[in-house]
């Protein structure tokens, strides 16, 4: 049997020496292994959620992906979200609202605040990111506390191989300082 020079360099012996990843696979993957911050992102998610006072709050994240980063450049505030003092839940237009900005960015993942009290990943909230990564991957959440006792907290969080992990993160400075 005669096969073309690129099946020569995937099969020896009729066993694959490649590994073959189906487009299903592929998509379920993580693909970025840190997040990139604008801090202006977290200024105004700071300013959002101290201005909840002990009410949670919530956004969406919005960004890209850049090379091996999760690029986030803005977050949009839900304004009109319900909440408590330990719950908020997102209308469903806040989704239509984030999408339909035309700025190169789309939605990347969520955030919400718990005012008070320590900066962690609730059995509703792992169900709520699990959703988000059900639709993108690489989402993740921002989980701040705008009035920790060391001042502000925050963590970025998201699942990779059904384990809830703590995303490594680095700021980025997108305005021209004036010295």
């Amino acid at each position: 049997m005669r096969f073309s020079p690129l099946v020569k360099n995937i099969f020896i012996d009729g066993k694959p020496v490649i590994k073959i990843i189906r487009q299903k696979e592929f998509d379920k993957q993580v693909k970025t292994k840190k997040v990139l911050v604008d801090v202006d992102v977290i200024a105004k998610a700071f300013t959002f959620f101290a201005g909840k006072g002990h009410l949670e709050g919530a956004g969406l994240l919005r960004g890209k992906i850049s090379g091996e980063y999760l690029l986030i450049k803005d977050i949009f505030c839900c304004e009109n979200a319900e909440s408590t003092t330990t719950n908020v839940k997102m209308k469903p237009e806040n989704f239509s609202k984030a999408t339909s900005i035309k700025d190169g960015n789309y939605v990347v993942g969520w955030s919400h605040s718990h005012p008070g009290f320590e900066v962690f990943m609730s059995p509703k909230d792992k169900s709520t990111q699990l959703n988000f990564q059900a639709m993108f991957p690489d989402a993740v959440s921002l989980v701040m506390n705008p009035f920790g006792k060391d001042g502000i907290d925050f963590k970025f969080f998201r699942y990779k191989d059904d384990n809830l992990e703590k995303i490594k993160y680095d700021f980025l400075v997108s305005r021209d300082e004036q010295t």
